[in-house]
């Protein structure tokens, strides 16, 4: 450590020997060049070489005369020694001077000191990143370029006692020292009588800066100077100032958000403001910015989802930026411009995986100046619903604001599947779309490649839709990756029957085999399902009647247009040219339905139950049939997820005349096992878009495995998971 006799930093030598011969050593070259490492010059003229804040060796040159030379002392816990020896710290430059070596001990670092194993088994009880000041202290070091020392300290003659000083930074010529503080550190807590420790610490510190201003920037001068010469990379030559005024570095270490905790924080920041104590970066600072950064806002619900991935450079993209789905909460606490404005700031571009308002619904409240991207087929269907509600009558408020949603819709950027999008310097981040089966039209999964690390964000997808053969070939191409971000919607639904759309398709042709009149209450906009009861009607009779309104026929002609332009290796699927529109003046059109029967896809909306009562009146010969094609969940009076406006409908027929004929637009649990075990993630699981009282274990059969799954923040491999 830099200490200090009667105030002077004397001993420090820039000629010393031990900088010249070590610059030629190979070793030496790679410790200098590996990323995972950094290196400290002490006033003692030796080195210190750190791992994650762990002392990976002390370096000094030994000996006398002719006879002295370099010597490298490694703690004996990481070498691997089962007994403690006579001193603390052993000779260990034949194992530092070998890559296998210097790996050995890396490894027994992150084991020993970083107690990882145990550390992260805390972090999940706790929902606090417990890794230790020195831990957070190496992050910053590699993450920030910078920081030109760490563990400055000076001996207080007159107190007798030693203060320190956690990081030195140089930046713009301009050094600042800078103290680190945990979130849940006590020494930020203020209490009834008197204010938080951190205040009367950073004073002393501020003191004493002050007070050695001369001493202080001529010592670090020749830091930089010795660094040179060691081929350590510093971030500025010259040293012009001393910012007189030390600056708090505190950590926002919460891997969980809570209502406590955000108030926390604010007492923190009005400290700080109270006392006038220069916060570092002018905020307190997420851990996720420590590594490759993942936030996720919402994961233990089904939708509403927010992913931000941010690398190590700054680069920021965000998959999906979805509304709560109804029953969810009574209003959305992010579907407002101050929220999205926060969540987006600083984001180079938002990706959906699909146009479903539970990952799309908040696109509406973006700047425009942040960049967002959609399937080339998912931006047209969704440009044509909010064209279609922009012609709400009797309310322009809405009808402006849907005008404004289609727009934002049509200025989207969008992209193909298999076609790598680049964002940020030097392609920080990449990002790759995989077509997925859904239920919604051209739905996708994203492998997102950043900081050498790859995760890959499933969106909603599922096994037993047409489009899902070519899921197997997809995880392949994949292969590996370092996070799974999964959704497991169907894991708290396991009693649910998950038929494939085929075999959906002959159950819905033997009810129109024995029902003439079949009306389809199914998304408009949900393409397989959609094919599924055509495919049914043609199969039935050749010449029965596919009926929808005109907003229907247009979705359904997007669907076709969109496949044939593409080559979509299903386009015949979505070849809707049978499908006519209803005219309940169309004579013709009525006679060949009264002959012939039909299939009739509606939606529970005033515009249907206004045409639908008057055609119930002309079908004399028999009572159609309503085939409810969705999730149960919206029907079912005792769950809050229940739509009063399909009651409503569905009291059109009668209760005998109503068939529920539904499979999931999600995967069941034996495919999210499947895509688990494919891919065999080395670092996280992460569920999202699940229920909470989902058994996510399932997910895999060992405990191994299952000890991957995450479901709160931790810090590991260099990735940060943090859930909001």
């Amino acid at each position: 450590m830099a200490k200090t006799q009667r105030g002077q930093f004397t001993t420090l030598q820039i000629n010393h020997p031990l900088y010249n011969e070590l610059t030629g050593l190979p070793w030496w070259k790679a410790i200098v060049n590996d990323k995972e490492l950094y290196v400290d010059v002490r006033k003692d003229n030796y080195v210190n070489v750190y791992h994650y804040g762990g002392c990976l060796a002390k370096i000094r040159l030994g000996g006398r005369g002719s006879t002295r030379k370099i010597q490298a002392e490694t703690h004996w816990r990481y070498l691997g020694l089962e007994q403690k020896p006579p001193t603390i710290y052993v000779p260990s430059l034949d194992k530092l001077s070998t890559p296998k070596g210097l790996a050995e001990i890396k490894d027994r670092i992150r084991k020993v000191y970083l107690k990882s194993e145990q550390q992260t088994a805390v972090q999940q009880r706790r929902k606090v990143l417990t890794s230790s000041e020195s831990f957070l202290k190496g992050l910053l070091v590699r993450r920030f370029k910078y920081f030109i020392d760490t563990e400055f300290a000076y001996r207080l003659e007159e107190e007798k006692t030693i203060m320190k000083i956690d990081l030195v930074e140089l930046r713009d010529e301009t050094l600042t020292f800078v103290e680190l503080k945990r979130i849940d550190d006590p020494r930020l807590h203020t209490s009834k009588d008197e204010a938080a420790e951190i205040v009367q610490q950073m004073k002393t510190y501020e003191n004493f800066v002050r007070t050695h201003e001369i001493q202080l920037r001529s010592y670090y001068q020749n830091i930089l100077t010795i660094k040179k010469k060691l081929g350590i990379p510093v971030p500025c030559e010259t040293i012009s100032a001393v910012n007189l005024r030390p600056e708090l570095l505190i950590v926002d270490t919460y891997t969980l958000e809570t209502d406590d905790r955000r108030r926390r924080i604010d007492d923190i920041r009005q400290t700080c403001r109270q006392h006038a104590i220069p916060l570092y970066q002018g905020d307190l600072l997420p851990y996720t910015s420590l590594g490759l950064g993942i936030t996720i806002y919402r994961p233990a619900q089904i939708g509403g989802q927010i992913t931000k991935i941010q690398a190590q450079d700054g680069t920021t993209v965000i998959v999906d930026l979805g509304h709560n789905l109804p029953g969810i909460a009574t209003t959305d606490q992010l579907a407002n411009p101050t929220a999205i404005q926060e969540i987006t700031n600083g984001c180079e571009a938002i990706l959906y995986t699909h146009y479903h308002s539970d990952h799309i619904g908040l696109f509406h409240l973006v700047p425009e100046t942040i960049r967002q991207y959609i399937g080339e087929g998912a931006q047209k269907v969704a440009a044509a619903k909010y064209d279609k509600l922009t012609h709400i009558r009797n309310n322009d408020t809405l009808a402006s604001a849907y005008t404004h949603a289609r727009d934002c819709i049509e200025r989207m950027q969008t992209f193909k599947p298999g076609e790598t999008l680049r964002f940020g310097p030097d392609d920080a981040i990449r990002v790759t779309p995989f077509r997925v089966s859904h239920s919604a039209y051209d739905a996708y999964m994203f492998l997102i490649e950043a900081d050498g690390k790859r995760i890959l964000h499933t969106g909603d997808l599922r096994a037993h839709g047409y489009n899902s053969e070519g899921l197997n070939a997809a995880l392949e191409t994949i292969g590996t990756v370092d996070v799974l971000i999964i959704e497991g919607t169907m894991l708290s639904r396991s009693q649910e029957t998950v038929d494939t759309e085929e075999q959906l398709s002959r159950k819905a042709e033997e009810l129109m085999r024995t029902h003439k009149y079949v009306f389809i209450h199914s998304s408009s906009a949900d393409a397989e399902r959609l094919a599924s009861f055509k495919n049914a009607t043609h199969r039935t009779d050749p010449n029965r009647v596919l009926l929808g309104d005109a907003h229907q026929a247009r979705v359904c002609q997007l669907f076709h247009e969109h496949a044939l332009a593409t080559d979509h290796p299903h386009a015949d699927l979505y070849n809707f040219e049978s499908l006519e529109t209803y005219y309940y003046r169309d004579r013709s059109q009525l006679q060949r339905m009264l002959k012939n029967g039909f299939t009739f896809f509606v939606r529970a909306n005033t515009a249907h139950t206004k045409f639908l009562r008057p055609l119930f009146e002309k079908l004399t010969d028999e009572k159609p049939l309503l085939i409810y094609a969705q999730w149960q969940g919206y029907v079912r009076e005792d769950l809050p997820t229940f739509l009063p406006e399909y009651k409503t409908f569905h009291q059109l027929f009668s209760p005998s005349r109503v068939v529920a004929l539904h499979t999931s637009g999600h995967a069941d649990p034996a495919t999210l096992k499947r895509i688990c075990t494919t891919l065999h993630p080395t670092t996280a699981i992460v569920p999202i878009h699940y229920a909470k009282d989902s058994p996510l274990t399932s997910l895999f059969d060992s405990v191994e495995r299952t000890e991957k799954i995450k479901t709160s923040g931790f810090f590991i491999n260099d990735i940060a998971l943090k859930i909001k």
